[in-house]
């Protein structure tokens, strides 16, 4: 069995000694796109402001370095939803992983890993 998922379709294709079964061909549109879209809406949901990187400016404050948001003048409202896929994305990418076994069977006082992010 072979496993491919892109950004909009998921492929399992069947082997059967070093050949496709193509009549067995399984696509779905659930995806990495799908995946990001998720995100995306719990992170909205949870009042979570995703801010690009390139919208964050450096300042000082008590002798420490914080980012702050800034208003970018011309940042059309479809250049930030770009960088705002685009941030999700590499979050997506760095901190999301997949369980080794379904949750219904896990223990149900099993921790998640928290990480920052």
């Amino acid at each position: 069995m072979v496993f491919d998922s892109g950004e909009y379709n998921s492929y399992a294709v069947p082997v059967h000694d070093g050949y496709i079964v193509q009549s067995s061909i399984f696509k779905s549109k659930i995806a990495g796109k799908t995946l990001t879209d998720s995100v995306h809406s719990y992170l909205k949901s949870q009042n979570v402001e995703v801010v690009p990187e390139c919208m964050l400016k450096t300042v000082i404050k008590n002798g420490r370095a914080e980012k702050e948001k800034q208003d970018l003048p011309g940042f059309t409202d479809s250049t930030q939803k770009f960088h705002v896929d685009r941030m999700i994305k590499k979050m997506k990418h760095e901190v999301l992983c997949i369980s080794e076994e379904p949750i219904a069977k896990r223990d149900r006082t099993y921790g998640f890993e928290s990480k920052i992010y």
